[in-house]
């Protein structure tokens, strides 16, 4: 996904909402992995890059409340490396104790919004 399409697709998401957490990277990705998530009302929003290789990334979901939430995730596209404005989407339900899974393709990123399940909903 080209940086100027993910800036695009997460500001149209995010909107004016303030930081409230950065996702850590591991000390040997300090330079080439950033995702950031902002909170608008109970709704999260994750938004990753990532630089010189595509990689798999396993991102914790320990900042969220407890509960299940319904995430709507804007990736990479399998064939991304040769047409980097293109782009796949998934929706699943995981909690706090859970991890998502992405996969970035090389130079590429992703957008996801995190919304709570009410409660007495099953997984999707």
């Amino acid at each position: 996904m080209s940086i100027d399409c993910r800036k695009k697709l997460f500001a149209a998401l995010v909107g004016a909402s303030a930081a409230d957490v950065t996702l850590p990277a591991t000390p040997d990705q300090l330079e080439e992995v950033l995702v950031t998530a902002r909170r608008k009302g109970n709704t999260w929003y994750l938004g990753g890059m990532s630089a010189k290789y595509a990689r798999d990334l396993d991102l914790p979901l320990s900042f969220l409340g407890a509960g299940q939430y319904q995430i709507e995730v804007w990736k990479d596209a399998p064939d991304a490396e040769t047409d980097p404005n293109h782009l796949a989407t998934e929706k699943l339900t995981l909690s706090s104790k859970e991890g998502l899974k992405i996969h970035a393709a090389f130079d590429g990123g992703f957008v996801a919004r995190l919304t709570p399940v009410a409660k007495g909903r099953g997984k999707l």
